[in-house]
């Protein structure tokens, strides 16, 4: 949830609080408690979804950008609360298609491609098969991974 806002100062409590709920608290609980029930069974994997953007936060997202950044903290955290039983990865998006991307308009989107080294925004698949090799016993010694799924853009950092 990322909504669009006039200006910093036009940022309300109230849509920061709820950009701060979805995309921060809301995976923090979530984690908590199935992080603490896989490891009281077989073990298991979480892969948080943040965004490349939390490394080069822009005026225009910057409360998304922050939560995202929490986010990012807590997979790093979780990657010790409960290993070796339990796994945490963080998978980083570039622009990709969505939603979101759908309300910048045509224009936008390409924009956004012609400035990706791969000519292009991702695309749901581009996640998929990440995320099932970091679920995967293929990654059972990734643990604490921030992984760029962008193609490309945020290379030079």
């Amino acid at each position: 949830m990322s909504p669009v806002y006039e200006d910093l100062p036009s940022v309300t409590e109230e849509l920061y609080d709820k950009v701060h709920a979805v995309n921060a608290r809301g995976p923090f609980r979530l984690s908590a408690l199935f992080g603490a029930r896989m490891a009281e069974r077989d073990g298991g994997c979480i892969i948080n979804v943040t965004t490349a953007g939390t490394l080069r936060p822009d005026a225009t997202d910057l409360p998304y950008a922050m939560a995202k950044a929490g986010l990012n903290a807590l997979t790093l955290a979780l990657a010790g609360a409960w290993a070796p039983k339990v796994r945490a990865n963080l998978v980083m998006p570039g622009a990709f298609d969505t939603d979101i991307s759908k309300a910048w308009g045509a224009e936008m989107q390409a924009q956004a491609a012609a400035l990706n080294p791969m000519k292009r925004i991702g695309v749901p698949e581009d996640m998929a098969g990440l995320c099932v090799f970091l679920a995967s016993d293929a990654a059972s010694y990734i643990n604490g991974a921030q992984v760029l799924v962008d193609g490309g853009l945020f290379r030079t950092l």
